[in-house]
């Protein structure tokens, strides 16, 4: 008799668990959709329902037109507050066909700054603004067909540098990007 209740309060107390660690994320459908950055420089976002599930894509923007790459995902999107989203940019592994593939997030940099080296007269940089990869990244909306994504980019500013110009001590803050509604 003692097992059947210690099992019984054991099946209740997963239940309860399960229940309660649930990750259904609505997306509401302002938030659906396909988003890019103002500016047209970086990735597009593409954020889906499926299920229970909130997901995001993402899409390099290349060359002059701006043209959009293959969507990468989907990856995880989780609720963090009222009218506020969180992801993280990171690798994604999928299988087409019989091959098995690694997409990793595009490596980007720009908005970048140079100085030069009065002794030896070669250039360095002292800033950039680079992709950020692997972190948490926030997104809201906070007005109508428009997307507040921080911690997308950071901004790098260098304070020192090594004999050889390499960075070796650096400032880096998190940006927040503005993104439109695309088609």
């Amino acid at each position: 008799m003692r097992n059947r209740i210690f099992l019984t309060n054991v099946t209740i107390l997963c239940l309860v668990f399960a229940i309660g660690c649930s990750s259904d994320v609505k997306v509401p459908a302002s938030l659906l959709g396909i988003w890019q950055p103002a500016d047209s420089n970086g990735i597009a976002l593409q954020f889906k329902q499926n299920g229970p599930k909130a997901e995001v894509f993402y899409a390099e923007l290349r060359g002059v037109g701006k043209e959009r790459g293959e969507w990468i995902g989907p990856l995880p999107l989780e609720a963090a507050g009222d009218n506020v989203w969180t992801f993280q940019l990171e690798e994604v592994r999928g299988v087409v066909g019989k091959t098995a593939y690694t997409w990793e997030p595009p490596d980007m940099t720009h908005n970048i700054k140079y100085g030069i080296d009065k002794a030896t007269n070669r250039v360095f940089v002292i800033s950039h603004e680079r992709l950020k990869k692997g972190h948490h990244i926030l997104v809201s909306t906070p007005i109508a067909d428009t997307l507040l994504v921080h911690g997308l980019w950071i901004r790098v500013d260098i304070k020192s540098v090594k004999e050889d110009l390499s960075p070796k001590e650096a400032d880096v803050q998190p940006l927040t990007t503005k993104f439109i509604r695309s088609n």
